[in-house]
């Protein structure tokens, strides 16, 4: 759905910031299109870049070498569990 706002925040720069939206022209674009791009910018550099994201190819992609190397897959797993609840949850 569309992002609300269900409280009076009239004028507050920190309501706009989260769940405001503007117009281009006839289009109106919302705030949160922003968040999800700069999550995604986020999270994409993670898995390509970092140590964390190595280790989740490697349990997803082989578990077995990835124990080999000292990755532990299983709190690999449930970490991601935990992360795709809360992800879930917003």
């Amino acid at each position: 759905g569309f992002p609300q706002r269900t409280w009076s925040a009239e004028g507050s720069w920190l309501a706009e910031a989260l769940v405001g939206d503007f117009f281009i022209g006839p289009f109106r674009i919302y705030m949160s299109l922003f968040w999800f791009i700069g999550a995604a910018i986020a999270l994409g550099y993670v898995l390509t870049q970092s140590r964390t994201g190595n280790w989740i190819q490697a349990a997803g992609g082989n578990p077995n070498a990835a124990r080999a190397r000292g990755v532990n897959v299983n709190g690999v797993k449930v970490g991601l569990f935990v992360v795709s609840a809360l992800m879930a949850s917003l």
